[in-house]
């Protein structure tokens, strides 16, 4: 959900007011920014009510809410790094409205993120046929549930996606449901609807996780947000459309079955629900497909032997919206494999061949109000001597902008070093864990016009080895063309406002940076 530290209209206490009327314990805020400090600095017990401090990352491949980041690191632009930014802190990333109409995800070869979401109520309603958004206003102060539901259609795509992703990943991948809350729905660029308000987008999608040991109320800040993102992480949680039904006395669990004497490795398992309900429809999914549908009474057992991925979706039959999935539980692995947390594959990335550029070739280039320096330390174990970029942003007042590059603007050197190459090889660290762009600028020997492309280059105080393919890098200046490694006329390595938030300061230090070739590219 969104306040008034982005694009939402409420303010703190006026979400908070509504998640109590709403019935709630706790509240994700997930205000846009990479991440926005307001919304990550505003956790904690708030008159009885959870609040988690979070972000909506706009990416390179569209929209992710990110939970945990550091306030003081700007998040990388490219979506798999800030994936992998997450994964090192231990925290959380979900693709968010990944079918959306204006922002969708684009990108589904990025791996290691906790989930998606499955249904998103803001999405829904803005993406309304414009001859059912007329009627909305009228059917929402008639009633609000009604006028939501009706909104939501089966997620079908969304649905498809993430079975794909559970069928190809080891890790499982989670769903959930997301209000998306804003207060309001965009008509026009400058016109909002103040509907649907908090309170009923509270109502409307919720996740029912178990309970700890000791009442969650009496627990501390720290103990009940770890609780609830202990829980997450390990999708041990469900959705559920609550403006359909409440899902109190819902209990879906996967057991072993003792009552067959086999060895332990080889027991069946036993799905169990519990519902209070006469009547419910209760879908099995197993790999992807459907693996068993009935109509259930108040109990439930069903026997699995085969090993798989399974999940289940739950429905309401008499309902006027029986089509919708009034339940979806996260998937669960039979027999059970222990949640571990993602580590990052360590690879040996040095290319075949790779060229570094001298140190001769730097210089300095910054704004007024920064300062910067280069320092070669030759005492280093390297090629050739390690190059260090000091450099101190200070908050701008003559210019819209804070900045400091490492620069060579040498066309023959560049094309010496760089040109006839896959991507750029480099090897870097710094005084500590930050991001920066790398940046490189063609001239079209023909028009003379510049084409400006940029990566994201994460640095931490170990030294990392990096190759970014020339095909990876986003044109962000120019006619539109593919890089021509040909036509390069400068390299920037730059930290910014948009990389960190300023003032700052610190060392950049580089061992190498030149251009690679992998061996299969390398005429014989």
């Amino acid at each position: 959900m969104h306040s008034n530290h982005s694009d939402g209209k409420g303010s703190i206490p006026e979400l908070i007011t509504a998640a109590k009327q709403a019935g709630l314990d706790w509240i994700i805020l997930t205000d846009h920014g990479g991440p926005n400090t307001g919304s990550e600095n505003s956790g904690g017990w708030v008159e009885g009510v959870l609040l988690i401090g979070a972000s909506e990352l706009s990416s390179d491949s569209g929209h992710m809410v990110v939970i945990g980041s550091d306030t003081n690191y700007k998040l990388p632009f490219e979506a798999q790094l800030a994936i992998d930014e997450l994964n090192y802190r231990h925290g959380l990333t979900f693709i968010a409205h990944p079918y959306d109409n204006k922002i969708p995800w684009t990108d589904w070869r990025v791996s290691d993120f906790s989930g998606i979401e499955i249904f998103s109520v803001y999405e829904s309603v803005k993406s309304t046929p414009w001859h059912r958004l007329i009627q909305f206003p009228v059917q929402y102060f008639i009633n609000a549930d009604f006028a939501i539901l009706r909104a939501l259609n089966y997620p079908q795509a969304t649905l498809t996606q993430w079975e794909k992703i559970n069928q190809t990943s080891r890790k499982i991948s989670s769903g959930i449901f997301a209000t998306d809350a804003h207060g309001r729905i965009p008509i026009t660029r400058k016109f909002y609807l103040p509907i649907p308000s908090y309170k009923a987008m509270f109502s409307s999608l919720q996740i029912y996780i178990p309970l700890p040991a000791k009442p969650f109320t009496q627990l501390n800040t720290r103990e009940a947000t770890a609780h609830i993102l202990s829980c997450i992480k390990k999708a041990d949680y469900f959705n559920v459309i609550e403006s359909l039904a409440e899902a109190d006395g819902i209990s879906i669990q996967y057991l072993p079955d003792q009552s067959i004497n086999t060895d332990p490795d080889n027991l069946p398992w036993i799905f169990k629900l519990t519902q209070p309900f006469d009547s419910l429809s209760v879908k099995i999914y197993k790999d992807g497909h459907l693996h068993h549908e009935a109509l259930v009474g108040e109990s439930f057992q069903l026997q699995l032997t085969a090993k798989g991925r399974y999940r289940t979706e739950l429905y309401l039959p008499d309902h006027a919206f029986s089509s919708l999935p009034w339940v979806v539980a996260n998937p669960v692995d039979i027999p059970r494999v222990p949640t571990q947390n993602v580590i990052p594959v360590i690879e040996n990335i040095i290319p075949a061949i790779f060229s570094t550029l001298l140190p001769d070739a730097y210089a300095i280039e910054k704004n007024v109000e920064s300062y910067g320096e280069i320092v070669l330390d030759e005492s280093a174990d390297n090629l050739v001597p390690k190059t260090i970029m000091r450099y101190s942003l200070r908050l701008p007042k003559q210019s819209p902008d804070s900045w400091c590059s490492l620069a060579v603007r040498d066309p023959d050197i560049l094309k010496q070093y760089i040109g006839n190459h896959q991507g750029i090889f480099c090897e870097i660290s710094g005084s500590r864990r930050a991001t920066f762009w790398l940046e490189i600028r063609t001239t079209d020997p023909l028009t003379n016009k510049e084409a400006w492309y940029r990566h994201s280059l994460v640095v931490d105080k170990e030294k990392t080895a990096v190759k970014i393919p020339f095909s990876q890098m986003k044109q962000i200046y120019g006619k539109t063309s593919e890089l021509s490694e040909r036509n390069i006329s400068s390299l920037f390595i730059s930290i910014n406002n948009s990389t960190a938030f300023i003032p700052t300061e610190g060392e950049l230090h580089v061992y190498q940076l030149g251009a690679y070739r992998d061996k299969k590219n390398i005429q014989p």
